[in-house]
């Protein structure tokens, strides 16, 4: 009897014994999972780090590439803006209209087309101030305005210079024209000419063009380079960027400023009444208006209204004469009434002038 309760108490201990290494050992076993499960999210959140640090460069590229398109589509749209400026103004120019009193920005290119129209020959000086009247009566038939778009259709296709009819350098019309024995335009080291191969005009052209720039460095020996925009290509004709500039009669010129800006003489920058030096500018415009009366002399200079306000008010504080300045500026009379400036979009950084027909070019318009 004693025996079996010795059995009974062995069996007992023996069962105990394995029943607690049993829930040890589960205890460890659940002990260890959650230290593994750590470690495991520990390595992913390691691999995650890394990989974002590996994506932020081509995030960047890919931001980048997303801002270049953006830029292409915005050139894009700039791009296909000046072309229906370009269209509006061919309508324009083929048909100018009888402006009103104040016109609107969009009226501004009839009014240099009037402007242009109206200015007497320079056989005839006149100092009076201009007064742009279109014909009352159109006398030409339709039979006149066929041959005339004929000859110009022709001026336009004919390729060698040297078959151009008629004699002189410039054929046909600021913006449908060609140009035959240019002339090109060279400076000193004043003025920086952005397009040597679009500098070339007629003679009367950038001579009187290259007159005004010297004398202007000369009274003005601390300003600095001159930027020089484009003329026409050696043959006249389209060049881009521009509605005219084809028959060797119009030529970009940029202002002086205070301090050289950055950029600059390499492109035109804006002018405002902080950074524009008027002083320099006026002595300019003043030498350019002056071959108002010669042969081939300005016919009309196209700068922004409110830049030439700039201007404006600088000169007669100087003491310039409000009746010269009046026919020189639109401002501050508004935009549309007759003067030798007229307001043009986008010419807020650089003057647009535009030359007579010398008295040589016999089929020049």
């Amino acid at each position: 009897m004693r025996a079996l309760s010795w059995v009974v108490v062995l069996l007992a201990f023996t069962v105990s014994t394995a029943s607690s290494v049993s829930t040890a050992d589960a205890r460890t076993k659940r002990s260890r999972k959650p230290a593994a499960v750590k470690q495991a999210r520990k390595h992913t959140q390691r691999a995650k780090h890394v990989a974002v640090r590996e994506d932020r460069p081509r995030d960047r590229d890919r931001d980048r590439e997303r801002e270049r398109e953006r830029e292409r589509e915005r050139e894009r749209e700039r791009e296909r803006e000046r072309e229906r400026n370009a269209d509006r103004d061919r309508h324009v120019d083929a048909e100018p209209t009888q402006p009103d009193a104040e016109l609107t920005d969009e009226d501004d290119a009839s009014a240099y087309v009037e402007a242009i129209t109206t200015t007497k020959p320079a056989t005839e000086p006149d100092r009076s101030p201009p007064k742009p009247a279109l014909p009352d009566v159109d006398t030409r038939d339709d039979t006149d305005d066929r041959s005339e778009r004929e000859h110009r259709r022709e001026i336009l296709e004919r390729t060698d210079p040297d078959e151009l009819p008629g004699r002189g350098q410039s054929f046909g019309l600021p913006w449908a024209g060609k140009l035959r024995g240019a002339t090109r335009l060279r400076m000193p080291e004043g003025a920086y000419i952005r397009r040597p191969y679009r500098a070339y005009g007629t003679r009367t052209t950038v001579e009187y063009t290259r007159r005004a720039i010297l004398d202007t460095l000369e009274l003005h020996p601390r300003a600095h380079v001159l930027s020089i925009g484009d003329l026409s290509s050696e043959h006249g004709g389209q060049v881009s960027d521009h509605h005219s500039h084809q028959s060797g009669r119009d030529v970009d010129i940029g202002l002086f400023y205070k301090k050289q800006p950055a950029g600059y003489p390499e492109q035109f920058i804006n002018a405002t009444e902080s950074n524009l030096d008027a002083s320099t500018t006026w002595t300019l415009i003043s030498k350019l208006a002056a071959t108002q009366d010669k042969d081939g002399g300005v016919q009309v200079i196209f700068l922004d209204y409110d830049v030439q306000g700039i201007i404006y008010r600088w000169a007669k504080s100087h003491g310039v004469s409000e009746r010269k300045l009046d026919q020189i500026f639109q401002y501050p009379k508004g935009r549309g009434t007759p003067a030798l400036i007229h307001h043009y979009r986008n010419h807020q950084h650089h003057l647009h002038v535009r030359f007579r027909c010398a008295s040589s070019d016999s089929d020049c318009e």
